[in-house]
């Protein structure tokens, strides 16, 4: 009687999508950043029972209580800070790899962008601006990648925004820049946008808007 004997556990490899950032020793991710596992059963020998199962668990221990079947792709959730994805695969002979752990940071809170001055309108015509007008507000966010202050024609508008000033560190009840409202005489809508290392392409999180009228 001939007997193969597979005595090679697999091997588990993690991939993490976008969107994602490189800090100094350590990978920033959002909610929205998608995990995904694959495993492969190296022939040993020839011989190769193929891969069973995947495993994986998100915490600081990786004690079996808190491992779950992998099925498909996952984010992460909960606070800020720190996470540790373990995994380990099977295979079809119960070979069991070693347990793998990643840590990751998890950034799932947007940047924080506030119009301070000149204020926002309840209704009507809050304010009546002319000539260069400071524009102070608030920018924060942990890993803020950089804010925008933006003016366009119109009340509510959503479009036609024109860059007024913009930078990449956080502002605390102070000035954002100098709005030159001679340009742009008439219903104006200026807003505040701001993204984070860890949201990818966002470039607007939120907006702070303000409808104004200005005059020459």
């Amino acid at each position: 009687t001939t007997v193969l004997v597979d005595a090679t556990p697999p091997l588990s490899a993690l991939s993490i999508g976008a969107p994602q950032s490189r800090l100094p020793g350590v990978l920033l991710v959002s909610s929205r950043t998608a995990f995904s596992l694959s495993a492969v059963d190296p022939r040993a020998s020839g011989v190769a029972s193929g891969v069973r199962d995947i495993f994986r668990s998100v915490g600081e221990s990786a004690s079996p209580g808190t491992f779950q079947e992998y099925a498909v792709p996952f984010t992460l959730g909960g606070a800020d800070g720190l996470k540790t994805v373990h995994s380990y695969a099977r295979d079809n002979v119960v070979n069991v790899e070693a347990v793998k752990s990643t840590t990751v940071l998890l950034d799932a809170t947007p940047p924080e962008p506030a119009l301070l001055s000149p204020s926002a309108c309840g209704g009507g015509v809050c304010r009546v601006l002319s000539g260069v007008v400071p524009v102070l507000g608030s920018v924060k966010d942990v890993h803020l990648r950089g804010w925008r202050l933006e003016a366009a024609p119109g009340r509510g508008a959503a479009a036609g925004f024109v860059a007024i000033a913009s930078g990449a560190v956080q502002v605390s009840s102070a000035s954002l820049g100098v709005w030159d409202t001679t340009v742009m005489p008439g219903w104006r809508t200026l807003r505040l946008g701001a993204e984070d290392l860890a949201r990818g392409g966002v470039l607007l999180d939120r907006r702070a808007p303000g409808v104004l009228r200005t005059r020459r």
